[in-house]
């Protein structure tokens, strides 16, 4: 297994959310943080996806879900069906897995209500796509994509409404 440290560019970003996010139990001042996992922990993630959750005001990486990486300090889950069943709470998924993973692990996440956020692009095929939204619609749940080169966290996964 491949260990991380937090990239380079972050600082201790990453590891003051997830301090927020173990100690925000004990403060009634913070506000209901959306709890992330990373899914597919390769060079998008590690480039992209993580500065962005650390820089978002309200969003904590909660874990990484990957069999062959993992970032120091952030629990971690060798699969998705692990982190569902054993993991630490989460309220939505970032996919960065290669685009033929991405279907089944986004109607798993739907299925237990997390939010979905897919990496570009979205699915192997087009015809992918349909039935994901239904689900998310059913679900309650934003299902979103990064299209285009900055990624940033949908603005419907933040009110968790």
């Amino acid at each position: 297994m491949v260990s991380n440290a937090i990239p380079s560019g972050v600082g201790g970003g990453v590891r003051q959310h997830v301090d927020a996010h173990r100690h925000a139990s004990d403060r009634n001042s913070i506000m209901s943080l959306l709890r992330i996992a990373i899914v597919g922990y390769g060079k998008i993630a590690r480039d992209r996806h993580v500065p962005a959750i650390a820089a978002t005001e309200g969003a904590v990486l909660s874990a990484i879900v990957d069999p062959n990486a993992s970032l120091s300090g952030v629990p971690h889950t060798a699969t998705l069906e692990e982190l569902l069943r054993n993991g630490p709470p989460v309220d939505a998924v970032a996919l960065c897995t290669p685009p033929q993973l991405r279907r089944d692990l986004a109607a798993m996440a739907l299925a237990a209500s997390k939010h979905v956020m897919l990496e570009k692009p979205p699915g192997a095929t087009l015809s992918e796509i349909g039935p994901l939204v239904t689900a998310a619609v059913a679900a309650r749940r934003t299902l979103g994509s990064r299209v285009a080169s900055a990624c940033s966290i949908p603005a419907s996964m933040r009110s968790r409404s």
